[in-house]
């Protein structure tokens, strides 16, 4: 039977939590509008058509028979449901259709509502081709157009808002005799800003909405009702602004799935293959599977938060907490689990809060300069691939990984004062054992002000690492228990730290960069090239090519972990020429004791990981230094 306790318990209740949280309905301003929906069927007028796409973006029953009735209509109808919802079903069935309208566009023979549409339809094609001077500059007669022919109704207020943002603020004015919708809708300035964050709704608008409900479908014609329903979605959407993106949530589900399933992949393994009742395969399994069930944790959190806080009226900014509570919130659980494994293994003596909040400190500084610097990639990455799409797919996507490698190595000099920062860590303290270390140093050019000290924080974990490339910028990371005497003798500290300069000597970091980045160009050249085997277009071709990012960077990945496998024996060799075979060999046991690492690891998880496991460590140095 198993025990539900701890991670389980917690997966498991958000689990059950995240499928209850689908049963919450819509707030009441969303069912209203929902009920009158259907009084727009058939109505073939472009705000009808706009509104009910705003409305099925949110509601799939109107968005199911909206789109019917545009697929039985024509290329008019389609542009209006466009400009509300970009949907493929129906851009795909009037692409032709539509595309003529574009090029046949006559300012003067054409009615306001046929320019509006058509100018929102270039600008969406010249997101996609920006280069397009003749449709950029039929684009600017049109925009020109329309801000001298200025109309107050909702459907030119919603798509002039977008297409000419700052330049419409003068005509954002609604006429004094305007219903209380048409007002509503005027007052919106967006939230680009801190006003429109923070201060939405204001009185005026609370007062202008109430009476919009009020009088919502009270009008004569479905194009009133149209009117005073998109003003009413557009005010409710920011009100409630988590049910407003419950339909973007398996996209952002999707968007953490990736970084997920990554973190979890060598824990998978080690979960699947690491076997034997001993305390440290317990401790391997127990901990991978703390690590599994947090990103699952991660993704159920999503929906959760979407749905549970939909029918809560809050600021727009709002939203902004089913994008970043629920990693922070799973990196709090994982952590607070992980301590409590750690305690139960004997890993860390006391839970104490000092610990805990050491420990989250830690896990928070991790996760938001990690995830300013994926934000930073992404973004600049998209750029990349778009300005180099002229290249072919081939091309533009190997532009991207040598990007990213650009970008790390311009970001490298400055994560040892980002690690100083996020562990708390301080020069050698002991004048006997600093003077050792620093003639150790010197011998590879450094000092001993290059040997930081990580604090225990009450853990029997111990470590080394290396971070930085060359010169003042290296620094060498170890755990304090190192310099613990009542652990490990001064030779043996020496070791780790001869074994991390040479690492730094020998230029891994940078050299294990370069290895990532040519196997990941190689893979990809190969299977575009294997692509162009098949005849272009043919299936098979089409599954090489969207396989091929993906397929490459695992493959580059399995190249770059046996490449770090080999530098750890050079640098394993590199210690041991200086003299530390002997201690680095009773140093490497005990750190790995005191981690509960398994002295032999899988056959399946040697291929994933970065060091060699002990007992082949072992044999290399006892080889080397018998």
């Amino acid at each position: 039977m198993v025990k539900l306790t701890g991670m389980k318990f917690v997966a498991i209740a958000a689990l059950v939590l995240a499928a209850l949280s689908t049963t919450i309905p819509a707030p009441a301003d969303f069912s209203r509008i929902y009920g009158k929906a259907g009084r727009l069927d058939g109505c073939t007028e472009a705000i009808c058509l706009l509104a009910r796409a705003d409305i099925g973006a949110y509601n799939e029953g109107v968005r199911e028979n909206a789109v019917g009735d545009v697929l039985r209509g024509d290329a008019w109808g389609a542009l209006a449901y466009l400009a509300g919802e970009e949907d493929e079903e129906v851009r795909g069935a009037f692409a032709g259709r539509i595309d003529a309208e574009v090029r046949s566009l006559s300012l003067s023979n054409s009615s306001p509502e046929h320019i509006l549409l058509i100018a929102y339809e270039m600008g969406k094609e010249l997101e996609a081709a920006p280069d397009d001077s003749a449709l950029r500059a039929k684009y600017g007669e049109a925009l020109a157009w329309l801000m001298a022919h200025p109309s107050q109704s909702v459907l030119y207020h919603s798509i002039m808002k977008d297409l000419a943002r700052g330049k419409y603020e003068k005509y954002a004015r609604p006429p004094p005799n305007a219903r209380p919708s048409v007002k509503l809708a005027y007052s919106f300035e967006g939230f680009g800003t801190a006003g429109g964050l923070f201060l939405f709704p204001s009185g005026e608008q609370q007062a202008l909405a109430s009476q919009a409900l009020d009088d919502l479908g009270s009008g004569e014609g479905p194009a009133l009702l149209a009117e005073d329903a998109d003003a009413l979605l557009y005010y409710a959407s920011a009100r409630y602004p988590t049910y407003a993106i419950r339909p973007l949530v398996p996209v952002l589900m999707l968007i953490y799935l990736l970084p997920a399933a990554l973190l979890s992949l060598i824990p998978a393994m080690t979960y699947a293959t690491v076997r034997g009742s001993d305390r440290r395969s317990r401790f391997q399994r127990e901990r991978a599977e703390n690590i599994i069930l947090s990103g699952a944790v991660l993704l159920l959190l999503i929906p959760l938060l979407a749905n549970g806080l939909a029918a809560i009226p809050l600021a727009p900014y709002a939203a902004l907490i089913v994008f970043f509570l629920p990693p922070i919130a799973a990196i709090y659980i994982y952590t607070v689990a992980s301590l409590t494994l750690q305690r139960e293994y004997g890993v860390i003596r006391e839970m104490t809060a000092e610990v805990v909040v050491d420990r989250l400190r830690r896990s928070f500084w991790v996760f938001a300069f990690g995830a300013l610097f994926t934000m930073l990639v992404v973004l600049l990455a998209t750029n990349v691939q778009r300005y180099t799409a002229f290249l072919g797919a081939p091309l533009s996507n190997m532009a991207v990984p040598i990007f990213f490698t650009m970008l790390v190595l311009a970001f490298m000099p400055f994560v040892p004062r980002l690690l100083e920062m996020v562990t708390g860590s301080f020069e050698i303290a002991d004048g006997k054992v600093k003077g050792k270390v620093d003639a150790l140093c010197s011998k590879f050019g450094y000092g001993a002000e290059s040997v930081r000290v990580i604090p225990r924080s009450g853990s029997t974990a111990t470590n080394a690492f290396q971070a930085g490339l060359f010169g003042s910028n290296v620094r060498i990371f170890v755990f304090e228990n190192l310099l613990d005497r009542r652990l490990f003798s001064e030779k043996e500290l020496e070791a780790v730290v001869a074994h991390e300069l040479a690492h730094v000597e020998k230029r891994h970091v940078l050299k294990t960069l370069i290895g990532y980045i040519s196997a990941y160009l190689l893979f990809m050249l190969l299977f575009y090239v294997a692509a162009l085997i098949f005849d272009s277009g043919s299936v098979v071709s089409l599954i090489i090519a969207q396989l091929a990012p993906y397929a490459s960077f695992v493959l580059s990945l399995l190249v770059t972990l046996w490449i770090r496998r080999r530098f750890e024996s050079e640098a394993d060799a590199r210690a041991g020429e200086l003299g530390y075979g002997g201690a680095l060999l009773t140093a490497l046991k005990k750190i790995y004791r005191l981690n509960l690492m398994p002295a032999k690891r899988p056959k399946a998880l040697s291929l994933f990981a970065s060091h060699g496991d002990l007992r082949q460590r072992m044999r290399e140095l006892y080889g080397r230094h018998a």
